[in-house]
This record gives structure tokens, C-alpha cells and sequence, in this order.
């Protein structure tokens, strides 16, 4: 049986985290992105380890970058805090949840955003967001199961790379604006916390 932990990033896990982040993205984009992008990952700031280093260092105040460990050894991360487009109306986002596909499929996902969805509501940062590629049916599958519905596209600039992506969206419904404490966040908090 595979042991799991779920822990905050230290400056240490930058590397990690960074050839983590590429190996994920071949293997949940491969079918997404052209082999030239995929290729060309490694030498992207957005997977660098200083871009990693760099979210660790503002880490605590509104910003949490968690490392899940699979015996011992990282097999994914989560990267979630305030929401920075400041124009959606969200508060708070996911902005990225990434596991290695031998982890894939047990239910982490969910459980992970569980419990920072949980934060997220601690610190009041909610309706909560996040966005998924339009071809990344197990990521829009999960968000979906949670609640998640889908309220536009918006084009991705990642790698000169364009792409459609689906802006799936804990949208606050009048439900929702009357009876905050019943978000999305909470309602997926309370599946695995009861």
C-alpha cells in the first residue's frame, strides 16, 4: 500500500516540484498540446524551479503551495490562495492540482481539494475558481462532480502556445450570495469532512 502525505512546500522542493510539474503536464497534455510545447516545457519559466521557488516565497498570507508525497517521494502538488485576475468576482482559486498517474484515480484529487477548499473558506476567500484545457475531460470531470459549471472559455498564453480553455467556475448562484457558508467550497469540505 502506497503511504500519502499531504504537506506545505519548502524552498528545498523547488527542483521537485519543477520536474514534477513538467512529467505531469506530458502525461495530462500529450493529447492537448503539440509535442513541440510539450518538448519544450523544461526550458518554460512557468515550470521552472524558480517559478516554483518564487510561489514558495510568498506562501502563508493568501497563497499555499502543498506537496503530496507518495512514500516519501513527490508524486504531486496543489497551488491554490486569492484569486489574482481581479476581475471574475471569485475570491479565492485553484490555480493548479497536479498528480503523477500512479497516484491518479484513488480519490486524492478530491480529497485534496477538500481540504483546500477549506482554507480557502477559513481565510474567506470565496466563491472559490479555477480553469481546466477543454481537452482535459478528467480534470473537468472532477471539478464538475464537486459542483464546478462551465461559464466560458478564455484563450491561454502559456509557452506560445494558444489554446481553448474551459474557465470552469464555483459561480455564486443567489442560492449561493444568501447562504455563503453553503458554497462549493463548503459543500466539497463537507463530502470528506462530514
Amino acid at each position: 500500500m502506497v503511504e500519502i502525505a499531504l504537506r506545505a512546500a519548502t524552498a528545498a522542493d523547488a527542483g521537485a516540484l519543477s520536474a514534477l510539474d513538467v512529467a505531469a503536464w506530458r502525461a495530462s497534455y500529450d493529447h492537448i498540446l503539440s509535442r513541440e510545447a510539450l518538448d519544450g516545457l523544461d526550458r518554460s519559466p512557468f515550470h521552472d524551479p524558480r517559478f516554483f521557488a518564487g510561489i514558495i516565497d510568498r506562501c502563508g498570507m493568501a497563497e499555499w503551495l502543498w506537496v503530496v508525497e507518495a512514500d516519501r517521494k513527490a508524486a504531486g502538488y496543489c497551488h491554490f490562495g486569492a484569486c489574482r485576475d481581479g476581475i471574475s468576482g471569485h475570491a479565492g482559486e485553484f490555480e493548479r492540482l497536479y498528480l503523477l498517474p500512479a497516484i491518479q484515480g484513488r480519490g486524492l484529487g478530491t480529497r485534496i481539494l477538500a481540504a483546500a477548499a477549506r482554507r480557502l473558506v477559513d481565510e474567506g476567500l470565496v466563491p472559490i475558481r479555477t480553469t481546466v484545457f477543454e481537452g482535459n475531460l478528467r480534470a473537468r470531470r472532477l471539478y464538475e462532480r464537486l459542483g464546478a459549471r462551465d461559464v466560458g472559455r478564455q484563450v491561454a498564453f502559456e509557452m506560445d502556445v494558444d489554446g481553448e480553455i474551459d474557465d470552469l467556475v464555483a459561480f455564486p448562484s443567489p442560492d449561493d450570495l444568501a447562504h455563503p457558508d453553503r458554497s462549493l467550497a463548503v459543500r466539497v469540505a463537507e463530502q470528506w469532512h462530514g
